[in-house]
């Protein structure tokens, strides 16, 4: 098995800890799509096993932002192509031009609540930090309603940073302190987190450090008397992400959101089917579509076959499908439209590789009326019609036809 690589993506929002969980749910979504094609493609088919996947929910987080924006945009991100580029601010604008401010707001939400909750699933250390960053923020928040206790407690925030920067410099300064520091830390981490040296552990305090110091300039802007409500503001922008952190089941708030996530996902398909206007943006489209509905989403249940999904995924492949009959890219093969819909859907999400090579053949056999699947000219698949009737059907009997025109 491939071995996951490390990397600190670049995430610039309201808060450190927020940054680290969507820039780690990035970073193993982004490992996960390096290796899937050697996992998951046998030479003939895609076959995605549940068990074979590392991480199922940050799989799909990074598969759903690659659909918003796109794999290039997504590989300048995670590489940091342009260091002085803010990706996530460029994200959420990218996402705010297509499909508008509400859906951006709602997805950017989940994605950060997801991400906290995900980290805080495999990290326990993190967990507690986000525990502990909500009691201090709601005292903040609570503190607005009282100026001076306020003030007060903001004040004691930050000679705790101060005092732990002492703590730091005095660290730093001294080799004994240093060495003490360096096995306390190693005896409480695992093997594959342990500080390989002493001179790592000093970049590590020293980040540390810096850290500390952006946190008091915080402090000093809360402070400020003509920030005062800006910073309320930022306060509840932040508390959002982590409220009630302490009461939640994580695995069925991790569900619960998932599924809120995709239902935003299938509106942006949605505006997507809409707004196409060329045929070779439908085709994409339809292979973004069928790949999107075999992600996994929970044990080896795909998109597809998750219950609270079904009818906004009907809705939005019905738009593509009668798009893509208005724009002469695929053959209506019957009039009735819930035969038609049924039939083509069947198709276009069928695991042949290439959509375009799918061919079919309507024959009639004694009283029986059949339809055959061909991969370009080899039999795929041979099903029965019911409640079919000759006049319903718009291709010539006993002939292979091609469903896209």
């Amino acid at each position: 098995m491939q071995k996951f690589g490390k990397k600190n993506i670049v995430v610039n929002f309201l808060d450190k800890n927020i940054e680290e969980a969507f820039s780690y749910v990035l970073n193993t979504g982004n490992n996960i799509n390096i290796v899937e094609p050697l996992r998951d493609f046998n030479g003939f088919s895609w076959n995605v096993i549940a068990k074979d996947i590392e991480d199922l929910n940050c799989n799909l987080i990074y598969q759903n932002i690659i659909y918003l924006v796109g794999n290039k945009f997504v590989d300048k991100w995670v590489n940091n192509y342009e260091p002085l580029v803010d990706y996530f601010d460029l994200f959420q604008s990218e996402i705010e031009k297509k499909y508008g401010k509400k859906i951006k707001n709602n997805i950017i939400t989940y994605l950060l609540k997801l991400s906290i909750m995900i980290k805080a699933n495999v990290d326990e250390d993190f967990k507690k930090e986000i525990e502990n960053k909500r009691r201090e923020l709601e005292q903040q928040y609570f503190g607005l309603e009282n100026r001076e206790l306020y003030l007060v407690e903001i004040s004691k925030i930050k000679k705790k940073y101060e005092e732990k920067i002492r703590k730091i410099d005095k660290i730093i300064n001294d080799k004994n302190l240093l060495l003490d520091e360096y096995e306390e830390r190693n005896e409480k981490l695992p093997l594959e987190k342990k500080i390989f040296s002493i001179r790592v552990l000093k970049n590590i305090l020293k980040e540390e450090r810096e850290d500390l110091l952006k946190e008091i300039e915080n402090c000093n802007n809360m402070m400020n008397p003509k920030l005062f409500l800006k910073n309320k503001k930022t306060l509840e922008e932040k508390l959002k992400y982590i409220e009630n952190f302490n009461k939640i089941d994580i695995e069925k708030e991790l569900t619960k959101n998932l599924i809120n996530l995709q239902k935003q996902i299938i509106k942006c398909i949605n505006i997507d089917a809409k707004n196409v206007e060329e045929k070779a943006e439908l085709i994409e489209l339809i292979y973004k579509y069928r790949y999107y509905n075999l992600l996994i989403i929970k044990d080896n249940q795909c998109i597809y076959e998750q219950k609270e999904l079904k009818k906004l995924l009907i809705t939005a492949f019905k738009d593509i499908i009668n798009k893509a009959i208005e724009m002469k890219l695929i053959i209506k093969i019957f009039e009735d439209e819930k035969t038609n819909y049924e039939i083509t859907t069947m198709l276009l999400l069928s695991k042949i590789i290439c959509l375009q090579d799918i061919n079919i053949k309507i024959t009639k056999e004694k009283d029986d009326i059949f339809l055959t699947i061909y991969d370009e000219q080899i039999k795929e698949n041979k099903i029965k019609l019911d409640n079919i009737t000759k006049e319903q059907i718009n291709i010539k009997f006993n002939k292979i036809t091609k469903l896209f025109i």
